[in-house]
């Protein structure tokens, strides 16, 4: 029998604890009874998420496919200390916010708290409810106090006013849009920073509604996925 080897995607996940799987389960059947409620709701959350670019395409899992019966042990060499950026959006189920780039090399919480202040916020439509995860930066008491002033009682993250809960990238559409610039960007050789941050504004600019709406669907049904298992993490093609 002739075989036929497939392309598969690297899914680097987090270990889940049981009540990390518990956390999981409230929350997607929070927000499913609410979809339920009012199927509009999705269309009200604004996703959001930081991502690091490498110079030369360092840990570019996104791009990566292993074609064969067998494993063909191949390694590829990059130089360390490439130069990186760190790179902000938000996806809305009709546009996206963002492509804002951080000079530091870890973002801090005061510098997410000014991107915040000066243009995340100021952006939102009315009654938008902002996601953001666990990371230490979001959870700075200073960031919480400024969205529990600003978006009361309508932001998720970390611990209140709706709990995110941890380890729950897959639940997230951004990876939707990594994944869409980086499989482009690193399409050619990137020369500098420079380079880098023009070629991610270029490829950003080709999103189209029709692509963020088929991604807001798969949102829905990652939700349903994870109620469906009990908190289990969600296998991602």
């Amino acid at each position: 029998k002739r075989l036929r080897p497939r392309a598969y995607k690297i899914q680097i996940i987090q270990a889940l604890t049981p009540s990390g799987k518990v956390a999981r389960t409230n929350f997607v059947v929070d927000k499913l009874e609410r979809i339920d409620a009012s199927p509009d709701f999705l269309r009200q959350v604004c996703f959001s998420d930081e991502a690091t670019f490498h110079v030369n395409g360092a840990v570019n899992r996104y791009n990566c496919r292993i074609w064969g019966s067998q494993n063909p042990h191949v390694t590829c060499e990059l130089e360390t200390g490439s130069p990186k950026v760190n790179e902000w959006s938000s996806l809305m189920h009709d546009k996206f916010i963002g492509l804002l780039f951080f000079w530091e090399k870890t973002l801090t919480g005061r510098s997410y708290l000014d991107m915040l202040e000066r243009y995340a916020l100021p952006q939102l439509p009315p009654q938008t409810i902002l996601q953001q995860d666990g990371a230490p930066p979001y959870f700075w008491q200073h960031v919480r106090n400024h969205l529990d002033r600003e978006v009361t009682g309508r932001w998720i993250g970390r611990g209140e006013p709706i709990a995110w809960p941890p380890r729950s990238s897959d639940f997230t559409p951004l990876d939707f849009l990594w994944g869409y610039l980086k499989n482009i960007v690193y399409q050619v050789t990137i020369n500098d920073l420079q380079h880098l941050k023009a070629r991610i504004r270029d490829i950003a600019a080709t999103v189209t509604p029709n692509m963020l709406q088929a991604t807001w669907n798969e949102v829905e049904y990652r939700l349903d996925i994870c109620r469906a298992t009990k908190g289990a993490h969600i296998e991602i093609y």
